[in-house]
């Protein structure tokens, strides 16, 4: 009897690992395909100008950031071709186990005219939704500008894959509301908590900043976050996207914020945020 049960454990182990192991395979070829759908859109672009590109490519609901949230379809729509140039190329990416959404993010520069040298620069933050052709669009585009950077960048690299096969896939809660009370009282507090280590942040004007301990240094302040405008989660990926007041000193930015979190280690973290500013009236 003892070994009957004890081969059924065996099995039932078993089991699990493949499943886990089947999830970590979808989630590596998502993110694959993710990496080839941004490239399609960035050259088509370049074939037919920014706004055919970003209507072809993006779901009915997607959103821009122009500063202020608005939907993007008919933004987009309505704009015409002109004769400058937006190029990017994603240079990080990731996606959830199960495939059904991942992310984005890489440098882009803006020429007034083909052919010429790029007048500004900056990075994008993208999320892509799987559609049920299992190709993806994508619903959140917000980008933010900074001074040239050293060198544009068409090299990528995925996130390492946090799933372990021997165990089953987490259902912890997020704990997203108790980053938000932390936060309204003190954000490097917040991010000391949350954030994962590989943490990469995005802020008007400056140049991306990577890694817990660069974050902790960078923000300081209140950061009171409103009403969700968008989210959605998985077993180990989740993303919201939501207005923010940041208060600092006599300072107060608004704006809306894209959170990007993932279970690893044991443990909800966010790995990419952005804080995009709206400029006061």
């Amino acid at each position: 009897m003892l070994c009957y049960h004890f081969a059924m454990f065996r099995a039932f182990t078993l089991i699990i690992s493949v499943a886990a192991l089947s999830l970590v395979g979808i989630g590596q070829t998502a993110v694959q395909k993710i990496v080839d759908a941004e490239h399609a859109f960035a050259q088509r672009a370049a074939e037919v100008g920014t706004p055919p590109a970003f209507v072809e490519f993006m779901t009915d609901d997607a959103w821009a950031f122009v500063p202020e949230a608005t939907k993007a379809k008919p933004f987009w729509s309505a704009r015409k071709p002109t004769a400058s140039l937006l190029s990017w190329a994603p240079n990080f990416a990731d996606a959830a186990a199960d495939g059904s959404f991942g992310y984005t993010t890489g440098n882009w520069e803006f020429r007034a005219k083909k052919g010429e040298e790029p007048g500004a620069f900056g990075d994008f933050n993208t999320i892509w939704l799987r559609q049920p052709d299992g190709g993806y669009k994508w619903l959140i585009d917000i980008g933010v500008g900074h001074p040239k950077p050293q060198k544009y960048s068409t090299e990528w690299k995925a996130a390492k894959s946090q799933t372990d096969p021997t165990k089953t896939i987490p259902p912890a809660k997020i704990p997203i509301s108790q980053y938000e009370g932390i936060a309204s009282t003190d954000i490097a507090k917040a991010y000391e908590k949350f954030a994962s280590d590989g943490i990469r942040l995005f802020r008007e004007d400056k140049m991306p900043i990577a890694g817990k301990n660069a974050v902790k240094r960078a923000v300081s302040g209140t950061l009171i976050l409103g009403v969700t405008t968008t989210d959605r989660s998985s077993s180990d990926m989740a993303y919201v996207l939501r207005p923010y007041t940041l208060t600092s000193g006599t300072s107060v930015e608004k704006g809306n914020q894209l959170q990007v979190w993932k279970y690893e280690g044991g443990k909800w973290k966010i790995v990419l945020d952005v804080l995009k500013a709206v400029p006061a009236k």
